[in-house]
């Protein structure tokens, strides 16, 4: 099972969701250990439940852009980008959770 990212609003309705049926980003992040030192990817728990809001995304896009550049495979690729243009959308929310 992967990690899965979720876009929801401020009422608790997703409004986008990207999946991870081949658990690529849990074990992307399983092989870079640089992850430790950052302020919000380190924090992502791939056996619960991470939450980052609006105001934590400017700092995760900062992260995730870093993240995008090591993926190895194309699969990797589609999947971080498809996460980072969600957390631009989440941006935009009054509410991001």
């Amino acid at each position: 099972m992967g990690i899965d990212a979720q876009l929801v609003d401020e009422r608790g309705k997703i409004e986008a969701e990207i999946l991870d049926p081949l658990d690529l980003l849990n074990k992307l992040m399983a092989a870079i250990p640089e992850w430790e030192t950052t302020h919000c990817i380190q924090y992502i728990d791939p056996y619960g439940d991470t939450v980052f809001n609006r105001l934590q995304m400017e700092c995760f896009l900062d992260e995730w852009r870093n993240v995008e550049n090591l993926a190895p495979s194309p699969d990797e690729k589609l999947q971080l980008g498809e996460i980072r243009i969600l957390g631009v959308r989440c941006k935009t929310l009054p509410i991001c959770i």
